[in-house]
């Protein structure tokens, strides 16, 4: 028994449309990678710092548009002579937008092969051609010469034999509509898992707990479910609609109406994909951003959109009431106003708030003046709002203000009253603060840190003890009944000038009452004195002989000083074991200069000088100090 012959089966080649869709393709797509889109990200600095003391910005992401892939959207940087970000500051940076670029670029990846599968065996030149026809479609022309029928007992029924392959092959195809609903449907699969894909993944770009890949993953998983599920009810649909309205259907109406439907899958397919980029696009910049227009755009009920504004309002009145000098920039007070409510800030109470509004404003201004933001450039005003600032304990503006007293700029240079700056804004976590200081320290000379050190706790002592007239009275009584600490506070007055004249000796008079009580703070206050000459003749050894008590009592800064008197020999003689010493106990209580000092004495001295040094420090035990 012979077998039966086999024709040759005839290689699939691309005909001239899907060649001319695959190229259309591949040039959207080199196009894209050569002209990526773009995110801009605005970084807007904003009030405090985080655990790792690193200045606290917030972000706000908005399209830039498509660029060169190496000549991204110019963008506002800062300026070069900022030494640091500091509220108020604002800078730009951009980055490709990898989540747009990836959706986008599936995108035409999926229609072109969605394309070539669509055009498979089309008989049609171009794509104009194929346009043309959707749009007017051709009305089927019955044929002029019908074939005639063959009788069965005919020999060339049964000798005949077919010589073109593609009409053997087109008559052993299967019509659709004798296909099964399960093989008519598999196109719903493909179509529901794209956009299962592409709604999830660009639903969820936003999502700060995913990552790229997780979200690549998530959609693909339910993008398989949507393919699944449109797959199933398309096999109802088909299986529901039956055989015999499809089999009525001409050849050119079925393929009429299957072009329509995916020509309007296609549409209604874009215009939900346009949809959700942009209402992502909203809700994002509503949520970075909550003044924007998009944010503005939600509605609140009218009771509590009128109670938030009259409270923004008597705000603004009291605030202004209170800092009538702030009054001419109302610009800056909406600007450091929007700065807040971005970074979440929320004060303890409303003077607390009014108050960091001031101190925000002031160091506004002062950054405008000194950069010549909006305003003439003016270094002796920029000075002037951050010293304002500053007297308030607000770190960044203490920190400018170190740098311009630094530099000389608006005011005249003083590398003392700079590292006053530093330090107390080093103190509140500046980090930046802490390394100029650290870097300045090194420059003093002794009496410059002295002096430095003496001015930092008149202005701690000054802004923690803050007094009105009215309290003098009521303090001198408790003081002149004996209170050591009464006696303390008050000396502190009269030394700052805090709400009375400032007088030294009379500060030393009160101090000496409470040292004479045994009160460590007080003795060093009264060596301090004798070490700087204020209220007395200066003598280092009297102020070490105070100092010396004070250390005894476990007093952190009198150690400090004792230290500092034996390095350098003041008022007794030149010690540097000793020295180490008295920095090392003071350095037990984190006090940061003794730190410094400490480690810059340990490079000159010996391995048995420092075993020398922990010994004594090992062996000291602290006297009890007495009670007022």
């Amino acid at each position: 028994m012979k077998k039966e012959a086999r024709l040759p089966r005839t290689p699939q080649t691309m005909n001239p449309i899907q060649k001319q869709l695959l190229v259309v393709g591949a040039v959207v797509m080199f196009a894209m990678l050569i002209f990526p889109p773009w995110t801009k990200i605005t970084h807007q600095v904003v009030m405090g710092s985080d655990r790792n003391r690193s200045t606290m910005q917030t972000e706000t992401q908005e399209f830039a548009g498509y660029s060169l892939l190496f000549e991204p959207p110019q963008t506002r940087s800062l300026a070069p002579y900022q030494p640091m970000l500091v509220p108020g500051d604002s800078y730009e940076s951009v980055e490709i937008d990898f989540d747009l670029f990836l959706l986008q670029w599936l995108t035409v990846a999926f229609l072109t092969a969605a394309g070539l599968l669509y055009f498979k065996g089309s008989d049609k030149k171009s794509l104009q051609d194929w346009w043309s026809s959707v749009i007017t479609p051709a009305k089927p022309v019955p044929p002029s010469n019908p074939p005639k029928a063959t009788p069965p007992d005919s020999p060339i029924s049964k000798t005949q034999v077919p010589t073109d392959a593609g009409s053997n092959k087109a008559s052993e195809s299967t019509p659709p509509s004798r296909m099964s609903p399960w093989k008519r449907a598999d196109k719903a699969f493909g179509i529901g898992c794209f956009v299962g894909i592409a709604s999830v993944y660009q639903g969820n770009r936003n999502n700060p707990d995913l990552s790229s890949f997780e979200r690549m993953l998530m959609a693909g998983i339910l993008g398989v479910v949507v393919g699944l599920v449109a797959y199933l009810g398309a096999v109802v649909y088909y299986a529901a609609k039956g055989e015999r309205e499809v089999a009525a259907q001409t050849d050119a109406t079925k393929a009429r109406n299957y072009r329509s439907g995916l020509v309007w899958v296609g549409i209604i397919g874009f215009i939900a994909i346009v949809w959700l980029i942009g209402k992502n696009q909203e809700t994002k910049t509503a949520q970075e951003n909550p003044n924007s227009s998009a944010a503005s755009q939600v509605e609140k009920p009218n009771n509590a959109a009128d109670a938030e504004a009259q409270a923004a309002a008597q705000f603004e009145k009291d605030f202004y009431e209170k800092y009538p000098d702030l009054k001419p920039y109302g610009d800056v007070f909406v600007a450091v106003a929007s700065r807040l409510q971005a970074s979440g800030y929320r004060g303890e109470s409303r003077e607390a708030s009014i108050e960091m509004f001031a101190n925000a404003a002031r160091q506004e201004l002062g950054r405008r003046f000194e950069q010549g933001d909006g305003v003439t450039k003016d270094y002796v005003e920029a000075a002037k709002w951050y010293q304002k600032a500053a007297e308030q304990n607000y770190a960044p503006a203490q920190y400018n203000l170190g740098v311009m007293y630094q530099n000389g700029g608006g005011v005249t240079q003083d590398v003392m009253e700079a590292f006053k700056w530093f330090s107390l804004a080093a103190a509140q976590g500046n980090a930046d603060a802490a390394t100029n200081r650290d870097n300045l320290a090194g420059a003093l000379t002794p009496d410059q840190e002295t002096e430095s050190s003496w001015r930092i706790a008149l202005f701690q002592i000054r802004f923690k003890n803050a007094a009105s007239p009215a309290d003098i009275p009521t303090l001198k009584r408790s003081a002149e009944q004996g209170d050591g600490q009464a006696q303390i506070a008050l000396g502190w007055l009269y030394c700052s000038g805090s709400a009375v004249p400032q007088n030294y000796a009379e500060a030393v008079n009160w101090w000496r009452k409470a040292a004479d009580q045994g009160l460590a703070s007080a003795q060093n206050s009264v060596g301090m004195m004798y070490n700087l000459g204020h209220g007395v003749p200066q003598s280092y050894g009297e102020a070490f002989k105070w100092f010396f008590k004070a250390a005894q009592q476990g007093e952190a800064v009198g150690q400090y000083n004792v230290g500092e008197a034996f390095e350098f020999g003041r008022g007794v003689p030149q010690d540097d074991v000793a020295a180490y010493t008295w920095y090392s106990l003071a350095t037990e209580q984190a006090l940061s200069v003794a730190i410094i000092h400490r480690d810059t004495l340990s490079r000159r001295l010996t391995q048995e000088q420092v075993a020398e040094a922990l010994r004594h420090f090992i062996a000291f035990k602290p006297a009890k100090q007495s009670s007022p």
